[in-house]
C-alpha cells in the first residue's frame, strides 16, 4: 500500500490540504486498499487561514516514518509566515525527514515551497511557486532555479507547484506516473476537474486533450476505444455501447472534443504504435495488424503523416 501523507503548518490553506487528499482518497474507490493517508502537524489542531480548524491531526513523530509521497500545505504569504507556532518546529521536522530519507518524494502546494526552502530542501533545486512570490523564493534560495509561469516542477523527486488548484494538477501527476493514467482521468472525472493540466501544457498527450470535456458518454467511449482500438468502432458498435443513435453520438462527440471518432481512434492507434516501436519487440506489420489497421501500408502512411519519417526509420533513430 501507498502511503501519503500531508504536513499541514499554521495557518495552511484550505484546499491546499482538500484538493489533493480528496484526489487520493479517491484512488481507494477504484482500486481498494491501494493509498494509506496521514495528516501530520505541530499539534492536533491548528487553525487554518480560512478560521475553520483542522482537528484530529498526529502530531509529528520524534523518528518519521518515510511516506510514498509527503506533501506540504502553504499559507498567504506575508513576512510573518515563519513567525506562527509550531512552524519552526515543522520546518525542523521536514528538514530531519529530508536529511533521514534524502530519496523519498516530497511535494509542496503553493507557497508550501517557502517551507521547503526553509527547510533546505530547495538549495540547488529547479522549483516554482506562486506567481507573486517567485523573487521572494528566489531570494531566500538563491542558489534555486526558481521557474516562471509554470504550473508545478518536479526535480528528481522533489516537486512544487504554482497555486492552490495546481497542487491538485501536482497530485494527479503523481497519481498518473505512480498508479496510472487511468485512474488519474478518472480521479480527474470524478471530480469535474475540466481540464487536466501538466507542469507544460504542451506536452500534453493529444488523447488526454481530447478528456477534457465532461459528456460522460463520450467518456465512456473513450475509454472503450482506449481498450480495444483494433475495432472499427463503426455505426453499429457506438450506438451498441451508448445506446444512442451513430448521429447523435457523432455530434456529441465533435462537440466535446472537437474532432470525429475517426480521428480520436486514429490517434489512440498512433500513440500505442509509438510504444510498440520502441519496445522493439513486434515487426511493423504485426504492430499494424495488433492495431487494427486495414493494411501495413495504412498503417505507414497515417505513421508518416504523424512523425514524417517511417516507422523503420523511427525506430532505427531510437536505437541508433
Amino acid at each position: 500500500m501507498l502511503k501519503v501523507g500531508f504536513l499541514l503548518f499554521p495557518n495552511s490553506h484550505l484546499l491546499d490540504l482538500a484538493g489533493p487528499l480528496q484526489a487520493l482518497d479517491n484512488v481507494n474507490e477504484f482500486i481498494e486498499n491501494t493509498v494509506s493517508l496521514q495528516v501530520l502537524a505541530p499539534s492536533a489542531e491548528i487553525k487554518s487561514y480560512q478560521g475553520p480548524l483542522f482537528s484530529g491531526l498526529k502530531t509529528l513523530p520524534t523518528e518519521p516514518e518515510k511516506f510514498d509521497l509527503l506533501i506540504i500545505s502553504g499559507s498567504k504569504y506575508n513576512a510573518d509566515i515563519f513567525k506562527h507556532k509550531g512552524c519552526a518546529e515543522g520546518i525542523e521536522w521536514l528538514k530531519h525527514y529530508h536529511l533521514t530519507f534524502p530519496n523519498a518524494n516530497i511535494a509542496a502546494v503553493c507557497t508550501g515551497a517557502f517551507f521547503l526552502a526553509k527547510a533546505g530542501v530547495l538549495n540547488h533545486r529547479s522549483c516554482t511557486t506562486h506567481f507573486l512570490h517567485v523573487e521572494q523564493l528566489q531570494a531566500l534560495v538563491p542558489t534555486a532555479k526558481v521557474k516562471e509561469n509554470q504550473l508545478f516542477v518536479w526535480d528528481n523527486n522533489i516537486a512544487t507547484s504554482a497555486g492552490v488548484t495546481a497542487g491538485l494538477d501536482l497530485t494527479l501527476d503523481w497519481i498518473e506516473n505512480t498508479i496510472g493514467a487511468e485512474i488519474a482521468q478518472n480521479i480527474a472525472r470524478d471530480l469535474l476537474v475540466y481540464e487536466r493540466r501538466s507542469s507544460e501544457q504542451q506536452q500534453i498527450p493529444e488523447r488526454l486533450r481530447y478528456r477534457n470535456h465532461i459528456d460522460n458518454k463520450i467518456q465512456n467511449l473513450q475509454d472503450a476505444i482506449s481498450k480495444a482500438p483494433e475495432r472499427d468502432w463503426d455505426a453499429k458498435q457506438t450506438e451498441q455501447l451508448l445506446n444512442l443513435g451513430y448521429r447523435q453520438i457523432t455530434t456529441r462527440f465533435k462537440k466535446a472534443t472537437n474532432i470525429t471518432i475517426k480521428q480520436y481512434l486514429l490517434t489512440i492507434r498512433l500513440e500505442l504504435a509509438e510504444t510498440l516501436v520502441q519496445e522493439n519487440t513486434l515487426k511493423i506489420e504485426q504492430i499494424s495488424e495488433a492495431l487494427g489497421f486495414n493494411s501495413t501500408h495504412a498503417f505507414r502512411k497515417a505513421w508518416h503523416v504523424r512523425y514524417g519519417i517511417s516507422p523503420r526509420e523511427y525506430r532505427k533513430k531510437c536505437f541508433g
